[in-house]
């Protein structure tokens, strides 16, 4: 009985170096990806002043003019695409070096999900980058690519830095004392509006059943610092929902046909998920079997509504392309974990079922972790001969360009399923950006 306290402890720091052991290789496997991806399609605009003809941003304070016309133009996503213009404005290796640690901090946060007061179950973190790695629709336009990973990957990590006081505040009555802490919080809120429309609709949605919920099990009211917090959510979805250029180009037409077109759309987004939501709902069935707290099941009831809103708030959108499911997939798997981990904490629990599962999950992932990169390795080198052909063009006085159309064959490519290039007219979207780029007079795709 002596010895107990010694193995618990030894225990513990072997989980904490796993883990630390876990984040570097994730770290690692995306730093690779992220070398390998080139700059694509909207990249080579935001390269560039939205309110001066086209002429390349040449310093910071040329940002801000850009994201205002930027407002009129384009849409909404003004915190979104200063981060865009910002990374594209410093040397891109910046870029290339923070993508994957942004990538591992939300690994880390959906780990930290599952057991939010001490270490997390090994199992926990290979299941969710397994989840994530394997179910996320279009992988290299959310994670890898520039434009797409800022807007959507960052998106959701600024949302959970947002919502989490609220889980902490829901579960245990946890409030932010410090003023600087306060500060943040409201930052963070303002940030989470204002990123992203359907995960930004998701988290909002969520913070605010979390503050009726906490308020309604516990003795404490929320803090003033809670409602200050949420008010700059709301102020932030605002600031982006009013801008001109976010009504004209993301709005869809409000029709009964129109809406009933895109909420069968929205649906027929949702059925891709059908494998992550079983296992979300078997998760689920199971925690009620071992009668699990009432706070967790509540918590991934609302981290499965966040999904849902996220998805169907698409109805109201112009198009639903499979990149903005990002958010839908990452609170799916968040309500898994939440689940998953107070599973793992019974004794009594399935344990051998889930075991099998999860080395079933692991033997997928290897698959399409190997054939993934390959595909993102291979992308690379396509991109990088179509970019010597440029060079080459250059040097031997020929400013108008032909390149071979780059065909990715998964997800996991940046280009797979974006307009590489327009193979018809050379002033259209995206030859214009990538001819200013690499300064020649026009680019165009050869099928």
């Amino acid at each position: 009985m002596k010895n107990k306290p010694k193995i618990l402890s030894l225990a513990r720091e072997r989980l904490g170096v796993a883990f630390i052991v876990m984040c570097i290789c994730i770290y690692t496997i995306m730093l690779i990806c992220n070398l390998l991806t080139g700059l694509c399609v909207d990249d080579f605009s935001y390269f560039n002043d939205f309110s001066a003809n086209g002429e390349r941003i040449d310093s910071f304070w040329r940002i801000f003019p850009s994201l205002s016309a930027h407002m009129q133009k384009m849409n909404g996503r003004t915190i979104a695409h200063f981060f865009v213009h910002l990374f594209l404005f410093l040397p891109l290796p910046v870029f290339k070096i923070i993508n994957p640690a942004m990538f591992t901090a939300l690994l880390i946060i959906l780990c930290r999900l599952s057991s939010p007061k001490c270490k997390p179950h090994t199992l926990i973190f290979p299941v969710i980058f397994s989840l994530v790695w394997i179910f996320t629709p279009a992988f290299g336009q959310t994670v890898l690519w520039v434009d797409g990973a800022i807007n959507y990957l960052w998106g959701v990590v600024f949302g959970f830095l947002f919502l989490l006081p609220f889980i902490k505040y829901f579960l245990y009555g946890e409030k932010i004392k410090s003023i600087g802490g306060g500060i943040l919080f409201a930052i963070c809120g303002f940030i989470a509006g204002g990123y992203m429309e359907n995960a930004s609709a998701a988290f909002i949605s969520m913070a605010a059943i979390l503050l009726i919920a906490g308020a309604a099990s516990r003795k404490t009211r929320p803090a003033v610092v809670h409602y200050i917090a949420y008010a700059a959510s709301l102020g932030g979805f605002l600031f982006m929902a009013l801008a001109p250029a976010e009504r004209k180009n993301k709005l869809a037409e409000m029709t009964p046909g129109m809406l009933r077109a895109n909420f069968i759309t929205a649906l027929e987004q949702l059925k891709k998920l059908w494998i992550p939501i079983l296992i979300l709902t078997v998760l689920f069935v199971i925690a009620v079997h071992i009668k699990t707290k009432k706070e967790i099941l509540i918590l991934a009831s609302i981290l499965t509504i966040g999904a849902l809103v996220a998805n169907f708030i698409m109805s109201l959108a112009q198009y639903y392309p499979d990149r903005a499911a990002f958010s839908v997939i990452i609170l799916i798997v968040a309500a898994c974990s939440v689940l998953l981990g107070e599973i793992l904490k019974k004794e009594h629990s399935p344990r051998l079922a889930i075991n099998a599962a999860a080395a079933c999950l692991f033997v997928c992932c290897t698959y399409f972790l190997i054939t993934g990169i390959n595909d993102v390795y291979q992308t690379h080198l396509l991109q990088k001969t179509n970019i010597q052909t440029i060079a080459d063009c250059k040097d031997a006085g020929v400013l108008d360009v032909e390149l071979p159309m780059i065909y990715p064959k998964t997800k996991y490519s940046a280009l797979y399923d974006l307009k590489y290039l327009d193979t018809q007219d050379h002033a259209s979207w995206p030859n214009a950006g990538m001819a200013a780029y690499y300064k020649v007079d026009t680019i165009i795709g050869i099928p």
